[in-house]
């Protein structure tokens, strides 16, 4: 099923799936206090979904671009701002790709959202994206920086 839905440019709903509540996760990672059971109730939806995506697929892999997210070179939610505000956000802190591993948990989605909430001329000074994900001890989140 996977296939007929990239034959059509679009992509796998697993991977819609999982995205659409990543960045619910998000915005609850950036309206609620890190004590609220909010962010970490979505951080778990987000991991279900990513482990149904995982049983499908291989690899979860996003690239990051100034147009938004793409998985296999097949943009995700074009033209939908929540979406492309959202990818905003990993290109203003020059995120150029995103991999999810198996074993992600939801404290990994938190700590890796919650970089989203720094500044990015901070997350730059303090070692960028990259840095501060393996400093917060997520390794099941790998991410490539875009060189600058």
């Amino acid at each position: 099923m996977a296939e007929s839905t990239r034959d059509k440019g679009q992509a796998p709903a697993v991977i819609e799936r999982f995205v659409r509540q990543l960045v619910v996760t998000f915005k609850a990672v950036s309206l609620y206090p890190p004590s609220s059971t909010i962010p970490r109730d979505n951080a778990e939806a987000a991991v279900e979904a990513l482990s149904a995506a995982l049983e499908e697929l291989p690899d979860i892999r996003l690239v990051v671009s100034k147009a938004g997210l793409a998985f296999e070179d097949v943009p995700l939610f074009p033209g939908q701002s929540a979406f492309a505000a959202f990818a905003a956000e990993f290109y203003a802190r020059n995120v150029a790709e995103v991999r999810f591993h198996s074993g992600t948990s939801s404290a990994d989605l938190l700590a890796f959202l919650t970089l989203l909430t720094i500044d990015p001329v901070e997350l730059s000074a303090t070692g960028g994206f990259e840095s501060r994900l393996w400093d917060q001890g997520v390794d099941n989140i790998t991410v490539s920086e875009s060189q600058v």
